[in-house]
């Protein structure tokens, strides 16, 4: 992955998903988290538009990716997450990371990209929308200072984890248990640290390491 690339998945809840949402812009990439609800072709355009180049898929959906790989035009590199046998013309999950060396934390932060987030298409054609590092923290930010995750409390996820609700959801978790793994050069005035009194330590989401599986809930696609 090179700085800049965006990377789709398509998949149900799982701990790698956590693992995709963190490590894409650790390494420099871009999330691009595919609505497991759409129909294909609303998937590949999604592909398409974003310009996605890897594409991390489950089980669940290897059929679909298989077909959907066909026609995307971006589209290099597919990632089977599942434990099972990996398909032809396909990448292993684990098998990537047990050959692969520590990344280096590319430190994007601030107006830098972080991920193309779709509509859900209910009042038209799904549209991209490109939010940066401050968009997500502040977000993540305002979340905590609702005090929807007080320090000790715990968190249950069963969302589906292609929400953009999920990704800000997961950023006022972080904030609590790292205080604040990332800058937020842009919001640091004294109001702000008022309502929220912690420091920031580095640029950019923390790595993440093998966390407990989020609940599975499965989606299917609705027809085209």
């Amino acid at each position: 992955m090179r700085d800049g690339d965006r990377v789709a998945m398509l998949a149900r809840n799982s701990d790698r998903y956590l693992e995709y949402q963190m490590a894409v812009p650790w390494g420099g990439g871009v999330l691009n988290p595919c609505n497991t609800r759409w129909s294909a072709s609303e998937i590949l355009y999604s592909l398409n538009d974003s310009g996605s180049i890897h594409l991390l898929v489950d089980e669940t959906f290897r059929p679909l990716a298989e077909e959907i790989r066909r026609y995307a035009t971006t589209l290099r590199e597919v990632v089977c997450c599942d434990d099972g046998d990996v398909p032809t013309g396909m990448h292993g999950y684990e098998a990537l990371l047990a050959q692969a060396e520590p990344a280096t934390d590319a430190v994007r932060r601030g107006d830098d990209l972080a991920g193309i987030f779709y509509t859900g298409g209910t009042t038209g054609f799904p549209k991209g929308v490109m939010l940066s590092h401050t968009n997500l923290c502040s977000s993540g930010l305002a979340a905590h200072a609702e005090g929807l995750a007080p320090a000790g409390s715990t968190y249950l996820h069963a969302a589906p984890m292609f929400h953009l609700g999920v990704v800000v959801l997961f950023v006022q978790n972080l904030a609590v248990l790292f205080e604040f793994p990332f800058q937020i050069n842009d919001l640091e005035t004294q109001r702000f640290r008022d309502r929220c009194p912690f420091r920031a330590k580095s640029g950019g989401f923390p790595v993440s390491g093998r966390h407990g599986a989020a609940l599975q809930v499965p989606y299917s696609l609705r027809s085209k």
